[in-house]
């Protein structure tokens, strides 16, 4: 299974009597340890398996690149023993036809899942992208030769394994994956690539005072937290964002292919195809952690009239777990369980994973009525960032609405 040109995480989650044993080859592991009874995470970095956030269910191993196939294979095996193998942002540096016959070594030969994922591109604003843009063409002198997997999306990386439906040889899965971040973030970020500490080692300074000043302004100041990877308008030659709050459309970022229509519920619905239309002609409808709230056969009948037929492809999404640390995550469990009395009935629906949203449309073998596809996907926030995605919960404010603080200084402090 091959995901590229992903920002960040891809994990195929499998059934409860199929989760057992996990080897991350990175320190992407948090999450897989949720749904694995054991995840063994390793790296050739020592300083990096001791920065690694700790999980009752990982083991942190460090492999230095003087192991033997056979003696690293006695640190995670034995043979034929792991569920699910996963390499993030790193396949393309290995040795790659020594850690493939490893990986045939260690996976279950029924069942077993390899994943490998990349990023490339990065998208934050007009403002901002093209600055980047500028400064990335500067890195290029400076990468070692096996970036050109990652610069191509992973479509020329050799991956001779089963197709399961997420990806394959020359074919990867895209995906567009939005993160939330600060400058200082981003700017962290940059500074690891390789590319950066190779021209440093050399004598040119590719993230100089001046560079980082520019990428600032350009971001719009060092403290603001931005979405960053705006990218499905990428892939379309026009993209049509509706919402039914006005303010919201005004604050959204704008894009050259994107059209931003505010679209207020007295429409009719002839009206709305009207501003969207003409019927049949949509390759593609998506809706973020949004269609819970909608009157679905209503909408379902506006949709089948918009979407080209034979193609036209419908996507819905929402997330319902946030894990941050074992230590964080307890608290924010007990705070959630708070808001449950004030959310609307409608929320069932993410609770459960969508796994009792109705939803008939044809399977296009990324999820269907009652089996949902299931997805982790890492972000990189500031707290404050967090504190604002939680005061804009509807239970927050019906709670408050009823004279109840859910977030009170005493929450907030803990």
């Amino acid at each position: 299974m091959v995901v590229g040109d992903v920002w960040f995480g891809l994990k195929k989650k499998l059934r409860k009597e199929e989760r057992e044993n996990g080897w991350s080859r990175d320190m992407v592991v948090g999450d897989v340890a949720e749904y694995y009874n054991q995840v063994i995470a390793t790296d050739i970095s020592e300083p990096q398996i001791n920065r690694a956030i700790h999980h009752p269910r990982v083991k942190y191993i460090h492999t230095p690149t003087s192991l033997s196939n056979n003696d690293l294979i006695s640190l995670i095996g034995p043979e034929g023993s792991v569920d699910l193998i996963t390499v993030a942002q790193a396949v393309h540096w290995f040795d790659l036809p020594n850690f493939y016959s490893i990986v045939d070594r260690l996976l279950k030969k029924r069942g077993g899942i390899f994943a490998v994922w990349g990023y490339k591109d990065v998208t934050v604003s007009p403002a901002f992208d093209p600055i980047m843009k500028e400064f990335h063409n500067t890195t290029l002198p400076y990468w070692d030769p096996k970036l050109r997997y990652v610069l191509d999306g992973y479509k020329t990386l050799p991956f001779p394994f089963e197709d399961v439906g997420l990806g394959s040889e020359g074919r990867p899965m895209e995906l567009d994956i939005p993160k939330m971040m600060s400058f200082e973030g981003y700017l962290v970020m940059l500074k690891s690539w390789s590319a950066v500490t190779t021209a440093k080692e050399k004598g040119v300074d590719l993230l100089n005072e001046s560079v980082v000043n520019d990428l600032m302004t350009a971001w719009g100041g060092s403290h603001l937290v931005k979405p960053v990877v705006c990218k499905v308008a990428e892939y379309y030659n026009q993209v049509i964002a509706t919402d039914i709050s006005e303010p919201q459309i005004n604050r959204a970022i704008q894009h050259p292919r994107v059209k931003y229509i505010h679209t207020p519920t007295s429409l009719s619905n002839n009206d709305l195809i009207s501003l969207i239309g003409p019927e049949g002609s949509i390759d593609l409808i998506t809706v973020a952690q949004a269609v819970h709230w909608f009157d679905l056969p209503n909408f379902y009948s506006i949709v089948n009239r918009l979407l080209r037929k034979p193609g036209g492809i419908f996507a819905v999404w929402c997330y319902n777990d946030v894990a941050v640390s074992p230590t964080f995550d307890p608290i924010m469990n007990r705070f959630h369980k708070t808001t449950l009395p004030y959310w609307d009935p409608k929320i069932q629906y993410v609770l459960d994973g969508y796994k009792t949203l109705p939803f008939p449309f044809e399977d296009v073998g990324l999820g269907s009525e009652g089996r949902p596809m299931e997805l982790d996907i890492p972000k990189t926030m500031s707290f404050e960032g967090f504190l604002g995605m939680l005061k804009s919960w509807s239970a927050i404010t019906t709670a408050k609405e009823k004279g109840v603080d859910l977030l009170n200084e005493s929450v907030v402090n803990d």
